[in-house]
């Protein structure tokens, strides 16, 4: 149960991100890879 929900919140942040960078003119930004580690960080420290 808690793997599937770890992987729905993982598919969904993925794809946020790739609708946030496609819409927005930084792609390769330090920034945006930063707040993308850090988003995968809170998931796995929330499913944990």
């Amino acid at each position: 149960m808690e793997s599937i929900v770890l992987f729905i919140s993982i598919y969904c942040v993925i794809f946020l991100l790739v609708f946030l960078r496609n819409n927005s003119k930084f792609f390769l930004s330090p920034s945006s890879i930063l707040s993308e580690l850090i988003i995968m960080k809170l998931i796995v420290t929330l499913v944990m």
